[in-house]
């Protein structure tokens, strides 16, 4: 279903991201996480298997942003700005390296901008780091 397909596309973002100076310990711990995450993604999916995503994105970097902007505003709202949003960033860098009253001013109207907007710049700056 669709959180099937959200969830994959969230940990694809991130994957390959562990550093390999994980201690064996910090290794341990995040095993842990993921079969933590696993069991409740299990539960969930059986017990919601009809969810849809209502926002609209073609990768996990855009469903990322998107679900930022959707902080106290509508999907629909969400769904009116992105398009504008994804033609100019269109990669992880390119969000990492926004200027931030720019990216601002194409996410004003989901309101709190200031804030999603150093809140988006800053995801990026940290997946671009690694």
């Amino acid at each position: 279903g669709a959180f099937r397909t959200t969830f994959s596309s969230i940990a694809s973002l991130f994957a390959g991201t562990r550093s390999p100076y994980y201690s064996s310990i910090m290794g341990a711990k995040l095993a842990k996480k993921e079969e933590s995450a696993k069991a409740i993604y299990r539960i969930l999916t059986k017990r919601y298997p009809n969810v849809t995503c209502e926002l609209d994105f073609m990768d996990p970097l855009q469903l990322l942003v998107a679900t930022v902007l959707s902080a106290q505003c509508t999907d629909k709202r969400v769904n009116a700005v992105t398009p504008a949003l994804f033609k100019r960033y269109k990669k992880v860098e390119d969000f990492a390296g926004a200027n931030l009253r720019e990216l601002q001013s194409i996410i004003k109207s989901t309101g709190f901008y200031r804030a999603k907007a150093k809140n988006i710049k800053g995801l990026a700056m940290k997946i671009e780091k690694d």
